[in-house]
């Protein structure tokens, strides 16, 4: 009885270290991309003096409107696959009163974009 109760505990515990299971025994974990996937190729067609209309436009919907901060606008991105962060990208619009006026940060390779929408689900 003991050695059946040590094998079980020795196989509950040993339940607990999932990361070093080989690929085909692992749980599935789905792709999760965050925020807006924001491409080089968009960046370059924004221009200072672009109203927020016009921006929103090339770039879509910033995911962060801070009413503290409401001539900043926040486009970020993550891309998950099997739980490793594999693709990350902040972006932020500074505008002064109705018109763009700097752009900081960095945005995806244009390829990027285009990886992400075709990465096999595993």
């Amino acid at each position: 009885m003991r050695i059946l109760l040590s094998v079980c505990l020795a196989a509950v515990l040993g339940g607990c270290s999932i990361s070093q299971l080989p690929n085909w025994l692992s749980p599935h974990a789905i792709d999760i991309q965050q925020g807006n996937a924001i491409t080089q190729d968009q960046v370059d067609k924004l221009r200072p003096g672009m109203t927020r209309q016009q921006v929103q436009a090339i770039v879509g919907t910033p995911l962060l409107k801070d009413m503290f901060h409401a001539n900043r606008w926040d486009y970020t991105y993550q891309h998950y696959h099997k739980h490793q962060l594999i693709g990350n990208a902040h972006l932020t619009l500074y505008f002064k009163g109705d018109v763009l006026e700097r752009i900081e940060g960095q945005a995806l390779p244009d390829n990027k974009k285009r990886e992400d929408t075709n990465t096999p689900q595993s």
